[in-house]
């Protein structure tokens, strides 16, 4: 229903149901003079002997007035002047229809009473007829007196008015109170169906607040929606027109204009190109066609395009969902034609090596700069601007980005002399902490995995760059992580940077940061991991580690992080390159070092990589080393080494590391060669053999093994009755021209031949559950 005619409505209770009424209300009995108010009576039912008569009965007929004696209902004539006026008509006439309408309402359903009803209506208006011709010659202001002859049943004879309303209203329906008026309100049909109205419209307004109304005029049809959803196209062209606003704005900012206000404006362009649901990369697609635009037909304003610059890389910056579009609809193109074009101008260059930063976040845009030329005129720039540290440190950060998971861009910022670019900018602002990590995340990134720039970085000084870096800032767990991490890729497969890091003062740098940084996880991991590359192959800086401290600082962070896969992996391989030279083994071994890596090895032998690293460790922990051997033995080492083997017999490195370290324990003692038969070791080294023939190193270690053990009866017999002759001799041929395997394998097999006793079938028919498909083609069972 329309909400037009309800706008001067109030609300008022009725009997717990809101409703509206009328302002205009004239028809209170509160405004009733106070001498028709007393006069208001109404008769009520009556029930007699004969039976119902009527539901609604008026005065009996033989009531009698004298003249300007007046008795009838006054409460709809809200003007005391009426009286004057004589004309009392109005007043039956209201009368009569409030009866006729309640008569209606409450009748019942009985035939007959319907009869009595209209019979009592019928009287009554015969009687006010009567009434009114008696009284109509009320027409001055004199009180009249009434004095009754004769009254109705039940009303006893008697005179005075007073008496008379007493016996009436006892007799009658209360008198016309607010409260019985708003009864009657409430039981006729007109204010029936404006309550229901009034609360189906409630409901619909609870239920659906905004739910237009079933009648609307035409203009609010047309009218566009202006709430924040973009409902429809009217919202859609009026965000285009702030979009259009706010860049016009951004582009060409008045002189008065201020940061706050560009802010703003910049601001209202991301919720636009944020929202709606009309497409918003057709909406981004639009804007960046105006800028674009507004860059060609303003080339030679240099703050125009400096302003464009700014506005793409906030883009880029902040909606990382929009790098891909810019750099497909030709954002890169437009930045770099204003780089080439304004090289001279250094605001120009930093705020478009800002916007190509933004962008070097995805793989598309990254392509499309390196196609551009963008690492040649970011490094031109860095060179020209060396004192302008926002364009180094931008400039350090786009290369860095650029040499992320991208070979092409490593090699071609080796080759145009980018490294040396940014370890200048490192010596020339030693002190801009912020400055410096930014080149050595550059650095970190270029000489990850690249031989070439490794090597040309070493002859740049980068390490003496790195070393100053990590001591000026020490209290700094970000520079010392970052440090760490470029100086183990630059020293990871350069020999010339290993020597290098030996002859300076990185050892002590490194083992400062782990040791003051315990506490920090990534900080030890990427300690560790510079250790372990500058120790490998080399042996100057296996003793020079040994020497700063740093085998035991090592198995220090081994036993705090031993839950930690991560940080086991490198110190086990830091302890397994340490352990070629003798002193280190000596100080692992007095440190307690091999006891330790025996439990890691028991605790990861589920985990491929800390197994694999630790026995690596374990193994060159013991080699040459009696005492050493002996320990791993009582710790129960050999027990747990056949463990790992037969947990993982489909990992060919695994079972390699594990033949050697049982060689390497099997020639110790008498105790550990019992151990070995005993544990099931030489179960474990036939069926390596067996899967892995064309390793010869498994097939080397494990002869050995068996040969060094093999002098003891309970041993040998082990070994024939699993056809161990039959498994050495067929590595002895297919190893022909490997003199280590020939040579381990002719003295095992001396060694067997010197026994003539049978082989038992069940020992080898067992061994068929450890062997692949492949294996069993190779050995079949016998």
């Amino acid at each position: 229903m329309s909400t037009e005619p309800l706008k001067n409505m109030k609300f008022s209770a009725v009997n717990g149901v809101e409703q509206k009424a009328p302002l205009n209300e004239s028809n209170s009995f509160k405004k009733a003079p106070e001498n028709l108010r007393s006069l208001s009576t109404v008769s009520g039912p009556r029930q007699s002997a004969s039976g119902p008569r009527t539901s609604f009965q008026t005065r009996s007929s033989s009531t009698s007035l004298r003249p300007g004696c007046l008795a009838v209902k006054a409460f709809s004539a809200p003007d005391p002047g009426l009286r004057k006026s004589g004309n009392i008509a109005p007043l039956a006439k209201a009368r009569s229809n409030m009866e006729l309408a309640l008569s209606k309402q409450f009748s019942s359903n009985a035939r007959t009473t319907r009869k009595s009803t209209s019979q009592s209506f019928i009287d009554s208006r015969r009687r006010e007829d009567a009434l009114i011709q008696n009284t109509s010659c009320l027409t001055d202001d004199r009180k009249p007196r009434a004095r009754i002859t004769s009254v109705g049943k039940g009303v006893p004879q008697g005179h005075g008015e007073a008496r008379i309303e007493r016996e009436q209203r006892r007799q009658s329906h209360p008198p016309y109170t607010p409260e019985f008026v708003k009864q009657l309100r409430k039981k006729s049909s007109l204010s029936r169906g404006m309550a229901q109205g009034m609360k189906e419209a409630q409901s619909k307004q609870q239920t659906f607040p905004n739910h237009l109304p079933d009648i609307v005029r035409q203009e609010e049809l047309l009218s566009p929606v202006t709430n924040d959803a973009d409902s429809d196209s009217g919202s859609e062209t009026e965000m285009e027109n702030r979009l259009r606003d706010a860049l016009e704005f951004l582009l060409f900012p008045p002189q008065a204009s201020n940061d706050d206000e560009s802010q703003r404006a910049l601001n209202q362009v991301h919720c636009s190109l944020r929202s709606g649901r009309h497409c918003p990369s057709r909406r981004l697609e639009r804007f960046l066609r105006e800028i674009y635009r507004a860059m060609e037909d303003y080339e030679e304003e240099h703050e125009v395009q400096e302003r464009a610059c700014v506005v793409l890389g906030k883009i880029a910056q902040d909606m990382p969902s929009a790098q891909p579009t810019i750099a497909d609809t030709g954002g890169v193109k437009q930045i770099m034609k204003a780089i080439q074009r304004y090289k001279k101008l250094d605001a120009l260059q930093d705020k478009g090596i800002f916007a190509l930063m933004s962008l070097t976040r995805d793989a598309a845009a990254r392509n499309c700069i390196l196609e551009e030329r963008g690492v040649e005129c970011v490094l031109r720039a860095m060179v020209e601007f060396q004192d302008v540290r926002t364009i180094l440190k931008n400039g350090a950060s786009t290369l860095c980005n650029l040499a992320s998971a991208s070979e092409v861009g490593k090699e071609r910022i080796g080759r145009v002399d980018g490294i040396d670019t940014i370890i200048n900018a490192m010596n020339r602002h030693e002190t801009d902490v912020e400055l410096q990590t930014c080149c050595c995340l550059a650095l970190r990134n270029i000489t990850y995995g690249s031989t070439t720039n490794q090597w040309i970085a070493g002859r740049a000084f980068a390490l003496d760059s790195l070393i100053r870096l990590m001591k000026n800032f020490s209290k700094d767990t970000n520079v010392q992580y970052q440090g760490c991490w470029a100086l183990a890729n630059i020293c990871s497969q350069d020999p010339g940077n290993k020597d290098r890091a030996g002859g300076g003062e990185l050892i002590e740098t490194c083992l400062a940061a782990m040791e003051n940084n315990m506490s920090q996880t990534h900080v030890v991991e990427k300690s560790l991991s510079v250790l372990s590359n500058i120790s490998d192959k080399n042996l100057d800086n296996q003793v020079r580690i040994k020497k700063a401290g740093g085998t035991r600082l090592i198995l220090k962070a081994l036993e705090g992080y031993r839950s930690n896969e991560t940080i086991v992996i490198r110190a086990c391989s830091a302890i397994r390159f340490l352990c070629f030279s003798r002193e280190n083994r000596d100080e692992v071994f007095e440190c307690g070092g091999l006891k330790l890596l025996t439990r890691i090895l028991g605790d990861g032998e589920d985990v491929p990589a800390i197994a694999e690293s630790a026995i690596l460790a374990l193994g060159n922990a013991i080699c040459d080393h009696k005492e050493g051997k002996k320990l791993v033995g009582r710790y129960g080492g050999i027990a747990t080494i056949a463990d790992v083997m037969s947990k993982h017999l489909d990992h060919e490195g695994i079972q390699e590391n594990c033949s050697l370290a049982l060689r390497n324990l099997s020639d110790s003692d008498e105790l550990n060669s019992r151990l070995l038969g005993d544990s099931g070791a030489i179960d474990m080294a036939v069926y390596a053999m067996m899967g892995y023939p064309q390793n010869a190193q498994i097939q080397e270690q494990s002869c050995a093994m068996m040969f060094n053990i093999a002098f003891f009866d309970h041993n040998l017999r082990t070994m024939k009755e699993l056809a161990v002759a039959n498994v050495v001799e067929h590595a002895k041929e297919f190893h022909n021209n490997n003199p280590d395997v020939r040579f381990q394998a002719l003295a095992l097999l001396q060694i067997l031949q010197s026994r003539d006793d049978q082989t038992s079938p069940t020992k080898i028919r067992s061994m068929g559950k450890f062997q692949s498909s492949q294996t069993r083609r190779k050995y079949p069972q016998t």
